[in-house]
């Protein structure tokens, strides 16, 4: 949710300040960085301003390796993590919401009262915004409560602005950007963390499984294989058919482009005969979206928790850019921001919880900095924001990892780094199944007694590769003190200071579901267009989100948080005999499997009816309401320069934004006229501004020659006031940026869904363009506006905020007349 704070001095600037995404919208900041004018004092003032340096937010074992210099053009998405300033009042409302005794029990709050109760002051928010502005980076994302600010700028820049001297290193074959000394911050403003300024701390996924070979399994009643359909396996959990999810929403986090997710979704959907569900994609942080490479993983999540939840009104899949922690950090503050976001998550990556003693060896950072270390200083900030989650009444899904009773602790150079189907050794718990705030999920072996229709369980026990075990330095919850099973004592807190005695740490997993076990048995999914088996822990946590699902859909009011339910059930011998299947067999390396509560399965897996009933007493959805309609998107008129996945952006004030949710974008020319027609299409174009919005703008940019150009479209809400159309041109010549005024334009807005924008550009407006010539790299993007409406004379004190783009995918041959190919 961004908060940018440019002041604009004319219409032609507006536009100029108010681009954040897309191809000529990262040259259009740098032009206003340039001129200086937009930054007002920030840049003067952090002159004189008093500074603090933040020596833990560099990797241990740098100078072991030797340095080079990285092109200064890189581009890298940073964080800032700042503390909260009523973080032990919000400490005790979580322990008094979860606890049945107390007359705030279940009393959850919405975003915006979080924001009001525990947030950090706007004034500080602006601050630290206004001194990123000044060093020329942009802002990309704030979180609703303050406490997080993603920016993205060159290497260049961020060296500049933070006095840090980033270089390259390569350590084992990895090679990765990473600062040399601790970043230099304004002091006084909360700021407790600067994450991203490596390229080498990331949450990895695990390792790809798919296409598992056929296995056999003498004796039991799936020999040959046992590969499950979603129907076959609410059998074996007893989901029941009365209940499907009806009236309630969940969503996945990943990372890259979601348009393969929904298309490989929608094959799994027709051939497992279940209805095809809603998906609202809320790409969050800069771009771009592009990156296929974890595609399998977000298959297997949204296919398995639809095929446990079929009936769910929507799923929503929040993605970033990459894994890399500040994206990591960026997709978890969106959600717990989102006034309309889910319930419940998943989440199917890890890294290795934070290690407070790598600051103490030099050890070279592959080793030790990347995966024993990854989260030295992102975890602290993403523990609030998980906590935060559960001050809403939301539940975090997390894989325990494919690595055993280790973290993945080995470096290699590909993605999954680390996560592979091996156990590395290192005693420590995955990040965020490790999390106070998240329930962590094991997996499982899982055989049937061979029935097609209705198979029961003929054998389930822990897999040897499901991630478990005990964090050796995040204390255990309330709702795991009266587990005697978990028993480990820590050793320090995260931050290196000493426990009181005998504090015992978190244990993990809190529940498990069937995992696979590679070759014998997995989960029925579509991936690249086709069918395939998936596993693995990541098979098991989108399980469990989808039979939550399930029980909430029952409750009369929501449940919150689950894992203070569960262990309450756990804890009541005759409530888990029933709600529960003891998986009392099998080992993960370090630990064994045994009755009740283990480190290898947790309380075990559902009998999901028993647990609906005693949580919430029947077995019928309190709203049915399933899925709504699902419609393609409308195909324009050719040629289509770019296409996102139908969904409904939500803007900086909670909305949620259909108008501004960008489909597609297109260009035609008319040779009568000599006239550049841009066509922006939307999910529902309603002409109204949202209550707290002063206007709504709506963008197209490309690039011929050397010069960027933009149309836009403006919809205020002075009295009156009817649309606006305008272009302009931002030309770069070198590292020189000038910008020209705007020229006003026609255009015409068509309402309703599948709604669309049209600007009329003449071509002597955008440098006298004639037939065939190649415009490049067409992108959009939508803001909506805080603040002091513009007046007749265009002057403005708005607060801009970047709510959705799209593109750039194709190039526009000027006067084709099908789609682009370029």
């Amino acid at each position: 949710m961004t908060r940018h704070l440019i002041r604009r001095r004319a219409a032609s600037i507006s536009v100029l300040q108010r681009l954040g995404t897309g191809v000529g919208i990262a040259a259009l900041c740098a032009a206003m960085a340039t001129t200086g004018a937009a930054f007002g004092s920030a840049s003067a003032g952090a002159a004189t301003q008093a500074t603090t340096v933040l020596k833990l937010d560099v990797l241990p074992g740098l100078p072991l390796l030797m340095p080079s210099q990285p092109s200064p053009s890189t581009v890298l998405h940073i964080g800032i993590g700042l503390s909260e300033p009523n973080g032990a009042a919000e400490n005790a409302y979580v322990a008094s919401l979860y606890n049945p005794r107390r007359p705030d029990y279940h009393h959850f709050l919405t975003p915006m009262q979080f924001d009001a109760a525990f947030g950090v002051p706007r004034a500080t928010v602006e601050a630290v915004q206004r001194w990123l502005i000044g060093g020329h980076l942009q802002v990309t994302e704030t979180a609703g409560a303050g406490n997080w600010i993603q920016a993205s700028g060159t290497v260049a820049r961020i060296d500049s602005l933070m006095h840090v001297a980033i270089f390259r290193y390569t350590s084992k074959g990895v090679s990765f950007l990473a600062n040399a000394g601790g970043p230099r911050v304004p002091a006084g403003d909360s700021i407790e963390s600067v994450v991203g300024l490596n390229t080498l701390q990331r949450f990895s996924i695990p390792k790809t499984i798919t296409g598992l070979p056929t296995g056999s399994s003498p004796g039991l009643g799936c020999n040959p294989s046992c590969y499950y359909t979603p129907q076959q396996l609410w059998s074996m959990y007893d989901l029941p058919s009365s209940d499907q999810g009806q009236g309630m929403t969940m969503g996945v986090f990943g990372e890259g482009r979601s348009s393969d997710v929904i298309a490989n979704l929608r094959d799994f959907e027709k051939t497992m005969k279940l209805p095809q569900i809603p998906v609202t994609v809320r790409d969050v942080g800069k771009g771009p979206f592009s990156d296929d490479s974890g595609q399998i993983e977000w298959d297997l999540d949204t296919q398995a928790s639809t095929g446990m939840a079929p009936e769910v009104k929507s799923e929503t899949l929040y993605f970033a850019s990459s894994l890399l922690d500040a994206d990591v950090e960026t997709e978890l503050a969106a959600w717990v921001s989102d006034k309309n976001g889910p319930l419940q998550m998943n989440a199917s990556f890890g890294e290795c919880e934070t290690n407070p003693a790598n600051q103490l060896w030099n050890a070279e950072p592959p080793a030790v900095g990347q995966f024993v270390g990854d989260g030295d200083n992102l975890e602290p900030i993403a523990e609030k924001t998980l906590e935060q989650a559960t001050i809403e009444g939301r539940t975090l899904f997390a894989a325990a990892g494919d690595t055993g009773s280790s973290c993945p602790f080995a470096a290699l150079p590909v993605i999954g780094a680390g996560n592979g189907i091996v156990n590395q050794g290192q005693p420590m718990l995955n990040y965020p199944c490790a999390s106070d705030y998240a329930v962590c999920v094991g997996g499982t072996v899982l055989y049937s007694n061979g029935a097609t229709k209705h198979p029961q369980r003929d054998l389930e026990y822990s897999w040897p590769y499901t991630g478990g075990g005990s964090s050796g330095f995040i204390a255990e919850p309330p709702w795991q003190k009266k587990v005697s099973a978990i028993d480990h004592p820590c050793l320090v807190s995260p931050s290196g200071t000493q426990y009181p005695s005998g504090t015992i740490c978190r244990g993990a997993p809190d529940v498990a579901a069937m995992s696979g076990d590679i070759l014998t048995n997995g989960y029925d999914i579509y991936a690249n267009g086709a069918a395939t088996t998936e596993g693995g822990t990541s098979l098991s946590s989108p399980l469990w989100m989808g039979m939550w699902t399930r029980v909430q859909s029952a409750a009369k009011s929501p449940l919150g948080f689950a894992n203070p339910l569960l262990y309450a059930v756990g804890n009541n011998p005759s409530e888990y005999a029933k709600d529960f299947y003891d998986i009392t067999i099998g080992t993960n390396g370090l630990y064994q499997a045994g009755t009740g509560w283990d480190y290898t399965s947790g309380w075990g897996v559902p009998v999901v009816a028993n647990l609906m009933k005693t949580l919430d007493g029947k077995l019928t959805p309190t709203k049915d309401v399933g899925p709504g309609p699902v419609k393609a998107p409308k195909p324009p008129a050719c040629p289509l320069l770019w296409a996102n996945p139908p969904h409904t952006a939500t803007d900086v004030l909670g909305n949620s934004d259909p108008q501004l949710s960008l489909l597609n974008g297109a260009m035609f020319a008319d040779k009568k006229t000599n006239t550049l027609r841009v066509e922006l299409t939307v999910t529902n174009l309603s002409e109204t501004v949202p209550t707290g919005a002063t206007a709504e703008d709506w963008y197209m940019t490309w690039k011929y020659g050397k010069t960027m150009y933009f149309a836009q479209a403006q919809l205020g809400t002075l009295p009156g006031s009817a649309p606006t159309f305008d272009d302009g041109t931002i030309v770069l010549t070198g590292t020189s940026h000038q910008y020209s005024e705007a020229h006003t334009d026609s255009g015409a807005f068509k309402p309703g869904k599948d709604g669309s924008i049209t600007i009329n550009v003449p071509f002597a407006n955008v440098g006298g363009i004639s037939w065939n010539q190649v415009l490049g790299s067409p992108a959009g993007a939508t803001f909506t506006e805080e603040g002091i409406p513009p007046n007749p004379s265009g002057q403005s004190a708005a607060s801009l905020q970047a709510v959705d783009s799209g593109g750039p995918t194709n190039s526009y041959t000027v006067g084709s007349t099908c789609r682009s190919k370029s």
